[in-house]
């Protein structure tokens, strides 16, 4: 596949495809809590793991990689159990491990889908939008 030529200013086609599907594949699904975050003064439990469960699943279900598309279904049955627990709580309580393994696995498979993400955009030049 021919590469194409870069612009005259900014980023070369690669990275600007790259940064676009970091973006809009692992950020702009996040963006709910900061939301609540912003509105509220506070990131209710329940809101962070099962936001944290959908993202993890979510986004392990468009990995190519086997190993990564496993780890995120067993992730997110863990943390929709971790949920189940939230809700049980009194309102206002806090269980910091649940807490902790929710942005755990948001920032593990953040950085493992960035990863893969860079190797299909930058490294083999594969298009995320075309426009």
């Amino acid at each position: 596949m021919a590469r194409r030529p870069d612009p005259p200013f900014g980023f070369s086609k690669a990275w600007d495809t790259f940064l676009m599907s970091l973006i809009f594949a692992l950020i702009l699904p996040l963006v709910p809590l900061g939301i609540e975050r912003w509105i509220t003064g506070a990131l209710g439990a329940g809101s962070l793991v099962s936001a944290a469960a959908i993202y993890v699943v979510a986004i392990g279900v468009t990995s190519r990689s086997r190993g990564i598309f496993a780890l995120s279904i067993l992730g997110g049955v863990f943390l929709s159990a971790g949920y189940g627990v939230a809700l049980s709580l009194e309102p206002g309580s806090r269980i910091a491990q649940i807490e902790t393994a929710s942005w755990a696995s948001i920032g593990l498979v953040f950085l493992l889908h960035g990863l893969e993400r860079y190797q299909r955009h930058v490294v083999l030049l594969e298009p995320f939008l075309e426009f």
